[in-house]
Formats: C-alpha cells, sequence, structure tokens
C-alpha cells in the first residue's frame, strides 16, 4: 500500500495580491531575536541550502513523515499546523488525538499553509512545488524531506531536522536508538539464510517494490532477497498475476493490521490463479502494518524488525 495537481503561477500571484494587506512578512510574524547557534545554514536533503534565522517556534508539518520526526524532537506547542491525516497515517495516532489543539489541514496550499505564520515549513519533494515556491517567496524557509531510497536516508534527514529545529541532542538520541534496533536484527540474522520475497500490494492493480526505494532496503535487511529488485525492476511499478507466478517468492510481503485477515493478505490467498505459489501454499504472507512499511521516518525500522520476524521465526527477534 502506498501513499504520496499544482496550481498555476498566476494563481498565487492572486492570492497574494489580496493577502497583502492581511498578511505581514514572516520576518514581522516571529521575534527576530536571536537564539543560541542561529542563524544557521545548512544543506538539506534535497542538497538546496537552508538558512533558519531563529530558533523555530511555529513549525508546520506538512506531511505524516515530517510529523513523525519532529513528534520526537520538539515540545508540541512548537507546532503550528500539522496535517489532518496524522490522526490515522501517522505512526502514533493517539499522540495527535492527545493534542487535538494543535491546528489541523487538509492540503497542502500556500494561503491556509502562511495563515499558521510559520517560521519553518518541513514538507516533502513530492508535494505541490508551486505552494512550496509561494511560501518561499514569503521568506519561510523550508526543509524539504526526499522520498528515500534506503534506511540512511531516513537518519541523514533525522539529523538535518535536528539541527533545523535546535533539537540536534534529541535527534543524536533517536539515530542511535534506530542504528542499535537495526544492529540487533542484523546480529539475530547472521546464521539465518535469505529468502526471496515479493512486497505486494492490489487495490485493483498489483503493484511490488523494485530497487532504489525504502522497502527495497527493508526486505534486505530483513534478511530477504527482493525479486522485483533482482529482475531489474525499479521504484514502486506494476506486477501482474503471470509475472508473480513466474518469480514464485517463498514469501510475499504485504500491508495489513490483521495477520492474515488483512485484506491484502486475503486479496492473495483468496486469488484462484495464483494457488500454485509457494508463498501461497505455505501460507507465507508476511503482513506488516502501513505506518511502517510506508514510513519515511525512524519508525521505519519497525518494519524492518516486523518483516525479519516473519521470514525467520527462528531468528530471536
Amino acid at each position: 500500500m502506498l501513499i504520496v495537481v499544482p496550481l498555476a503561477a498566476v494563481v498565487f500571484f492572486s492570492i497574494f495580491k489580496r493577502m497583502a494587506g492581511q498578511v505581514a512578512t514572516s520576518r514581522d510574524w516571529h521575534s527576530v531575536t536571536l537564539s543560541p547557534g542561529f542563524p544557521r545554514s545548512l544543506k538539506q536533503p534535497s542538497g538546496k541550502d537552508i538558512t533558519i534565522a531563529a530558533l523555530p517556534v511555529r513549525i508546520v508539518a506538512a506531511n505524516c513523515g515530517a510529523a513523525d520526526i519532529l513528534q520526537e524532537l520538539i515540545d508540541p506547542k512548537r507546532f503550528a499546523a500539522v496535517p489532518v491525516q496524522v490522526e490515522e497515517y501517522a505512526v502514533d495516532p493517539q499522540f495527535w488525538k492527545n493534542h487535538a489543539g494543535i491546528p489541523r489541514f487538509e492540503k497542502f496550499q500556500a494561503e491556509r499553509i502562511l495563515g499558521y505564520r510559520p517560521d519553518l515549513v518541513v514538507s516533502s519533494s513530492f508535494q505541490d512545488g508551486s505552494t512550496a515556491a509561494a511560501i518561499e517567496a514569503q521568506r519561510v524557509p523550508i526543509l524539504y524531506l526526499k522520498d528515500f531510497e534506503a534506511l540512511d536516508g531516513i537518519r541523514d534527514t533525522i539529523a538535518t531536522v535536528g539541527k533545523a529545529t535546535g533539537s540536534e541532542v534529541a535527534a543524536a538520541k533517536i539515530i542511535a536508538q534506530f542504528d542499535a534496533q537495526l544492529k540487533t536484527v542484523a546480529e539475530a540474522l547472521k546464521e539465518t539464510k535469505p529468502v526471496t520475497v515479493i512486497l505486494y500490494s492490489n487495490f485493483g492493480t498489483g503493484y511490488t517494490a523494485g530497487s532504489g526505494v525504502c522497502q527495497n532496503d527493508i526486505i534486505t535487511r530483513a534478511g530477504g532477497i527482493n525479486l522485483a529488485a533482482q529482475h531489474g525492476m525499479k521504484g514502486h511499478v506494476p506486477l501482474t498475476f503471470e509475472q508473480l507466478l513466474r518469480m514464485d517468492p517463498d514469501y510475499i510481503v504485504v500491508s495489513g493490521n490483521d495477520g492474515l485477515d488483512s485484506p491484502q493478505a486475503k486479496v492473495v490467498l483468496s486469488e484462484s490463479s495464483l494457488k500454485e505459489l509457494r508463498a501461497v501454499k505455505n501460507r507465507h504472507i508476511a503482513v506488516v502494518p502501513s505506518r511502517y512499511l510506508i514510513a519515511l521516518s525512524q519508525h521505519a525500522v519497525e518494519a524492518v524488525k516486523s518483516v525479519a520476524r516473519q521470514l525467520h521465526p527462528e531468528a530471536k527477534l
């Protein structure tokens, strides 16, 4: 299960023309009192440089991945707004339900985001570029997170977000825990033999994950061999039943919260044309909560642990 149209520049021009008498520039929105270590410049995961004038105290998390990272780095009072989807797709939805006073927004739109008077927006490269440009035009710094190719990118991003928010100590702690958990999995799998795997989702059309995406790294670190990557597939790509039958993996990994009763597991197990697959015959369907499988945060390590336990029940995890 994978989760991820720009407006014309003239639309934004008209929006900001109307806003001119209503919204001050970001320099007027927040205090310019210097904070220790600020101003600071850093290179963000996208490769673009960013300068932050003072310690951010009104931070907008533009997506659930950013909210997951920031949740463990900053005081909740420093959130200016988060997407409404955090109560469904964030790793810890209860946290956001407990902090219902933090404003919510449905869409990443410049006028709405600027209305929260942010001094930092943490966004993603896949979000609306026109919206981001309009926000930057108001001198609000935007930190862009990437759609990572491997777990190492998540580690680097946590460090960058920590530096941007003045939370280096907390970021270092999260990274240390992240690395320790990955090391524990690697140690537990030392004596195991890798098994072949296909990550699969089907909401009307079958999809898998090949090389160049985090899910490939999750499979590999969990003691699996990603057959889609071995067959030259890159990114998130369609996968037919015929291709799945030819690959015939030892295990199929799907998203879900109810084990083999999860909808995606039932799709695989109930499809008559797949009944000869080894994974189906042996009921080797590894079910992983989607909030971990698609996480672009420190919580992706939970997907590694979950997949590893199911691929290698003999390992002590």
